[in-house]
């Protein structure tokens, strides 16, 4: 469950989302950042050395795709635009009372929706423009950290209070309003 320990935030780097909407992916699933040099073969005196001609970064992430989520659209849409995004990659648990963190403009390779019988997810390669830059946070949202306190809540309600659906509840005309026992 390695996966708990990091978050990855990503937004289009043209986020017009209000509030934030478009900053994280939820369900982070599987993820990863590489570092590679492209080397550089010298042959002397007969043996081989190496030389660094140049280094890439990519990072990688699988999500849970959320159907008619805003900041997964946005997203969705920013890369078919070939448009640049940021990302951060933070971990969970403070080290020296910060949240480290990688910072990144990238540019997507790939996004791939795919489903199957158990999973329904979002793949994604993003490659790195010059380089990462390491830094962290003093803190982070609550429900970035714990995304239940985000959920929404059932308050206790009395008898004849309220009728409806949760999500269409009404309030009776002459409600109850004796607390925890419907009288």
């Amino acid at each position: 469950m390695a996966q708990k320990n990091y978050i990855h935030v990503i937004r289009p780097a043209k986020d017009v989302l209000d509030d934030g909407e478009g900053l994280i992916l939820a369900d982070l699933q599987e993820g990863g950042h590489t570092i590679e040099a492209d080397l550089a073969e010298i042959v002397r005196g007969g043996k081989v050395d190496y030389g660094v001609n140049s280094t890439s970064e990519e990072m990688k992430s699988t999500v849970g795709h959320v159907p008619g989520d805003p900041g997964q659209e946005q997203l969705k849409k920013a890369i078919k635009n070939g448009e640049q995004l940021r990302t951060w990659l933070i971990e969970t648990k403070k080290r020296n009372n910060k949240y480290n963190a990688v910072f990144a403009y990238v540019q997507a390779e790939s996004y791939e929706m795919s489903f199957d019988d158990e999973d329904d997810t979002i793949e994604l390669t993003l490659k790195v423009k010059w380089n990462s830059a390491d830094g962290s946070f003093d803190s982070l949202p609550e429900e970035w950290l714990n995304p239940s306190a985000a959920a929404e809540t059932v308050e206790f309600e009395t008898f004849g209070e309220k009728y409806g659906t949760y999500e269409d509840q009404k309030e009776l005309a002459g409600a109850g309003t004796t607390e925890g026992t419907g009288a």
